[in-house]
């Protein structure tokens, strides 16, 4: 993974989009108030608004009597100051008028035409809302790099902006290899399988928000490989392959890699599944060509390419979340080396698939959500062992 990270330059570009297109992009830039929030001294809840210093001594046995001389509500402005012995009636989140420095809840009075009485005192500023108690005009309200939450979105549509600097979204182009591949839609043919990688793998990029293009397989033929890597080297900043990474008489990746000049950055991980990985660089563009096994290529896509994705989109810490867990399950295999399993962990405890633990096997993967992360040179594992797990 570092050696890929090494190799991967942040997102240089951004685009201005709009606001509600922007949920789960990355701030391409810092952004600053332009004006105070709240904008205005406001009231916090529907009442009277009054100067406090009129109501000093009020209670039960002795109520005070105020006119009401105006009311405010939420998107007017005051008509008139607050002036002694007068109270205004207004409304959730409309601005104070000059004078009154208090409100007084609606329930916790007695109206009478123009008039309202109130039965107790109130301090100074109570139930009063401050002009930028929330935030500064020209204080930093997100920096580059940070997602775009609906919460983040919900701070900058406050301000007014419109449109939002982000970065670009990574471009990744994924195919996979193999003669024995159909078409998803055509009709079964002896001896061949679905290809379900360039699905599942383009799927996984777009929903971390690439660009992506999915040019589903193609023949174990050097030429048409060949064709394609260079097709996507034009416009993508990743390509990721499965299959064609062994030692079979048609695993032609490396081959082809090489032919076209592109730089070896590393062959094989000392992992399982997927120990196959070989990735090159050429110009700009990494290519990173996976196990053909399906959970090997998804577990290879998630170490080593989401990671490049991640820092592609403008994230400054692409690596994946990691919990301690405790296992609910035996895992009897040994780990000689580094061994990645599919594992679902919920509330402190992670559990394992009945079955499928192959790396050809994608059906066991529906309901998990993390990868158990078996040391090299461990053994079988017990229930009760605390373990480390990646969350996918």
């Amino acid at each position: 993974m570092k050696h890929l990270l090494c190799r991967t330059h942040q997102g240089d570009t951004g685009e201005e989009i709009p606001l509600p297109l922007a949920a789960g992009r990355i701030l391409f830039q810092d952004y600053h108030a332009g004006l105070d929030q709240p904008p205005y001294d406001r009231s916090p809840l529907d009442g009277f608004a009054m100067n406090h210093k009129d109501i000093a001594g009020a209670s039960d046995s002795h109520p005070v009597i105020l006119t009401i001389n105006q009311s405010i509500y939420a998107g007017n402005t005051p008509a008139r100051e607050c002036s002694r012995m007068s109270a205004a009636r207004i409304m959730t989140g409309a601005p104070l008028p000059p004078g009154a420095d208090c409100v007084i809840r609606q329930e916790d009075v007695q109206v009478e035409e123009d008039r309202v009485m109130i039965r107790q005192s109130l301090k100074h500023h109570e139930n009063f809302c401050f002009q930028g108690e929330e935030v500064r005009k020209g204080s930093c309200l997100l920096r580059r790099g940070d997602r775009m939450t609906p919460a983040r979105l919900g701070i900058l549509a406050s301000q007014g902006f419109a449109t939002v600097q982000v970065y670009k979204k990574p471009a990744v182009c994924v195919f996979s290899t193999g003669d024995e591949l159909l078409s998803i839609g055509t009709p079964w043919q002896p001896g061949k399988i679905y290809d379900s990688n360039s699905l599942t793998l383009s799927a996984r990029a777009w929903e971390l928000g690439a660009a992506v293009t999915n040019r589903g397989h193609v023949p174990d033929h050097p030429g048409r490989l060949a064709d394609t890597i260079v097709a996507a080297c034009r416009d993508h900043r990743l390509i990721v392959t499965t299959g064609g990474v062994s030692v079979g008489a048609h695993d032609y990746m490396r081959e082809v890699c090489e032919g076209l000049g592109a730089e070896l950055i590393f062959h094989g991980i000392k992992a399982k599944p997927g120990s196959p990985a070989v990735a090159y660089q050429k110009d700009q563009t990494l290519i990173l060509c996976l196990s053909g096994n399906p959970f090997a290529a998804f577990a290879t896509f998630e170490l080593l390419a989401v990671p490049v994705l991640k820092k592609l989109s403008g994230l400054t810490d692409p690596l994946p979340q990691r919990l301690e867990a405790v296992l609910t399950d035996d895992f009897r295999k040994a780990s000689p080396n580094r061994r990645f399993v599919r594992a679902r962990v919920n509330q402190g405890y992670v559990t394992l698939p009945a079955c499928g633990h192959e790396s050809g096997s994608l059906y066991a993967l529906a309901d998990c959500n993390c990868m158990l992360d078996i040391p090299a040179g461990s053994g079988g594992l017990e229930t009760g062992s605390k373990v480390q797990v990646m969350m996918f």
